[in-house]
């Protein structure tokens, strides 16, 4: 029985020099991917933070997982850093319509929302993307 179901913190996984036991977890329940997330807008000004993204990204590839992210927007060097680091899926929804948009989102434009989408497909990274609608 692994460490972590028998109560014992001090076995608990850890991976590497981040710290990535939640993956470890999940990969021992069976799981096939990993997805993380950050309430980000945008990655400008991260790059403390975005290089610990890509840190975990390449720690979980490497314990054969898939790995996805939702990061806000991004710009197209982050998208290819992502893709370098072994990122597979990149989640980016489009909230609404274009016409709808601005009625809900003021903290970005729909165009913007696109680019990102843009610069992920680009990268070679497989776009997890959907939109919500109200009847």
């Amino acid at each position: 029985m692994p460490a972590w179901k028998q109560g014992n913190s001090n076995q608990f996984p850890k991976a590497g020099k981040t710290n990535c036991s939640s993956s470890f977890l999940a990969k021992e329940a069976g799981s096939t991917r990993f997805c993380m997330g950050a309430a980000w807008r945008d990655t400008v000004g991260r790059k403390t933070n975005f290089n610990q993204i890509l840190e975990y990204v390449k720690e979980i590839r490497g314990m054969g997982m898939e790995v996805c992210c939702t990061l806000g927007m991004l710009e197209k060097q982050h998208a290819l850093q992502l893709k370098e680091a072994g990122l597979t899926a990149y989640n980016h929804n489009l909230d609404t319509s274009r016409e709808y948009y601005p009625n809900i989102i003021t903290t970005r434009t729909y165009d913007e929302r696109l680019e990102t989408l843009h610069h992920v497909r680009e990268a070679g990274i497989n776009v997890c993307s959907g939109q919500l609608y109200t009847i």
